[in-house]
């Protein structure tokens, strides 16, 4: 499922022309403050200074490959390709949630097919938001939330675990 979806969105993404580079989204202003030196800044079209508009890490990670390639198309090429890995990533990861959530494997493997081959999907994704990076945060946190309460008895190392690992899903 995972490589299936990767290689049909990528094919689709990279045989799609790309989106207009004037206009862009809040996590790409705010990375580009970061690449700048301005910090977690400018939102918005205009400048306004310091913001807590997202939580840092997607605006960070984008930060980084605009510093390492600039702001033009291969930056956004870049930026893409990493969102549909996580979104592919997402849809291997159906089979794995339906075993755990329901005991059985079939809906799950049937929803990540649905899921790698919806055309769809293609369209929405080559627009460049950044829920793919938050929809998989959201699975692994629910598939840790449901293991852990199925373990009767909690341990300190769980526990600081789960802690580390919730406390990293509300930066992104």
């Amino acid at each position: 499922i995972l490589a299936t979806a990767f290689v049909l969105r990528s094919g689709f993404f990279l045989l799609s022309p790309l989106k207009d580079m004037e206009y862009r989204v809040e996590p790409d202003r705010i990375a580009i403050s970061l690449a700048t030196g301005k910090g977690f800044s400018n939102p918005l079209p205009c400048e306004t200074g310091p913001t807590a508009w997202l939580p840092p890490a997607y605006p960070w990670v984008l930060s980084n490959i605009y510093d390492f390639l600039g702001y033009d198309k291969e930056a956004e090429r870049a930026k893409m390709l990493l969102l549909l890995a996580f979104i592919s990533l997402g849809l291997a990861l159906l089979p794995l949630a339906s075993t755990i959530l329901s005991g059985q494997a079939f809906p799950g493997i049937l929803a990540g097919w649905a899921g790698a081959l919806s055309p769809f999907e293609f369209v929405v994704e080559a627009h460049g938001r950044e829920m793919g990076l938050m929809g998989l945060a959201c699975l692994v946190s629910a598939l840790l939330f449901e293991r852990r309460r199925r373990q009767p008895a909690v341990s300190v190392r769980n526990g600081a675990a789960d802690g580390l690992f919730y406390g990293m899903a509300l930066l992104l």
